[in-house]
């Protein structure tokens, strides 16, 4: 069940850059700037749905990577984290480690 809960903070973290860029237009709404004004001329309408479909494939891809990766990691249980390492051959014990710095 805890496994669920594992998403939430990136969801919460995308939902405050939503609300974030989404709160970047109150000047142009407010009469200083009209959105009409604001619009370059040299875009079209088709460089506009590239980017946006490039952009939503892009991160789908990589939200469903790391949904996968979350998922794997979890069923694994924090054991695993513990003694499986890509460098190191054995798990490290607390008395092979070595303290640098002033030691009283």
């Amino acid at each position: 069940m805890d496994a669920y809960l594992i998403p939430l903070p990136f969801i919460a973290g995308v939902a405050g850059w939503v609300t974030t860029e989404m709160g970047r237009q109150p000047w142009i709404v407010q009469g200083l700037l009209t959105t009409a004004q604001a619009v370059s001329p040299n875009l079209t309408v088709v460089m506009v749905s590239t980017t946006l479909v490039s952009f939503t494939l892009l991160y789908s891809v990589l939200a469903l990577v790391m949904f996968r990766l979350m998922y794997k990691f979890a069923r694994q249980g924090t054991q695993a984290a513990l003694t499986k390492s890509v460098d190191v051959e054995e798990p490290i014990s607390a008395g092979s480690i070595i303290i640098i710095g002033a030691q009283d």
